[in-house]
């Protein structure tokens, strides 16, 4: 089943929209859109006209832009233009990676502009209504093929797989659920094994959207009770998966979408004679590096 982009934010913003006193939202994004750590911040204008997009990200650049922390305009993708005819301006901040004492310093900003421009903010992965919106793929999935013996998901931060498998779980019992990382950024395979969150340097991976350094303290306890194992592949597996994809199935994905299918398709998976559903998470590459990865026969 392919994962659409954007449902966990989607479902959050929509819970939030109907249910919250706030302007507006702000959400980070753990995926590829930048190497750092994305928000994007949605501010609804009430009423007030003078109060455009554009001006609210040209204050914000003067009073807040770092070296660390870039702001821009966002309106490329489909789920934000939904937002925008909705009468919803969107923009994005862009926060570097870096050690725990960089990561507290993010937190402290975040929760600044939370306050100043009364926002609600949207975690990537680490909220209940992102990992719900995400859990929609498997529903989905097993709404369409109800009888599953396994489902592989990817896992970054640990919202879609947390949401799969509550999906799966509650309407398959007996479902057995696998995560699936890069061998690079293992840290939920860590966390996982030891009883407790393990924090680890950036991974360095092709597989860019799942390069978080961590698991929630919302995803972690889902994953412990409802995930069976977590396993890793290789960047050398996932180049031939995306071949896989190319070649066999005309479908062009990106690194970290073919995590749960490197698993399935590498032998050390347990499902000979078993029903297998496999998260496709995205295709949010570009043209000219996908191209330069499936040339490539070394890493």
């Amino acid at each position: 089943a392919p994962c659409r982009g954007g449902g966990g934010a989607c479902g959050a913003g929509q819970r939030r929209g109907r249910d919250a006193a706030c302007d507006g939202f702000q959400r980070g994004s753990s995926g590829p859109i930048s190497r750092g750590i994305c928000g994007a911040c949605a501010v609804r204008v009430n009423g007030n006209a003078e109060l455009s997009c554009e001006k609210l990200v040209s204050d914000l650049i003067a009073r807040y832009q770092t070296e660390t922390l870039t702001i821009e305009p966002l309106g490329n993708f489909r789920v934000i233009r939904d937002l925008i005819v909705a009468g919803v301006n969107v923009f994005r901040l862009n926060f570097s990676h870096g050690d725990h004492a960089m990561h507290a310093a993010n937190v402290k900003l975040i929760r600044a502009l939370e306050k100043k421009l009364k926002l609600t903010f949207v975690h990537p992965f680490d909220d209940p209504d992102v990992i719900a919106g995400q859990g929609t793929v498997g529903l989905e999935m097993l709404r369409a093929v109800p009888h599953l013996d396994t489902l592989v998901v990817a896992v970054g931060g640990g919202g879609l797989i947390s949401g799969c498998a509550v999906a799966a779980t509650h309407l398959l019992p007996g479902i057995a659920v696998h995560g699936v990382e890069p061998e690079a950024g293992n840290d939920g395979q860590q966390s996982f094994r030891s009883g407790g969150i393990v924090h680890i340097d950036t991974p360095r991976t092709i597989a860019d959207g799942a390069q978080t350094q961590h698991l929630g303290t919302h995803t972690f306890p889902v994953i412990q009770q409802h995930v069976d194992d977590i396993a890793t592949v290789s960047d050398v597996q996932l180049i031939d998966t995306m071949k896989f994809f190319a070649s066999r199935m005309k479908l062009m994905v990106e690194p970290t979408g073919c995590l749960a299918a490197a698993l399935a398709l590498s032998g050390t998976l347990d499902i000979k004679g078993k029903r297998v559903g496999v998260i496709i998470s995205g295709g949010n590459i570009d043209l000219s590096r996908f191209a330069k990865l499936i040339q490539e026969t070394e890493i």
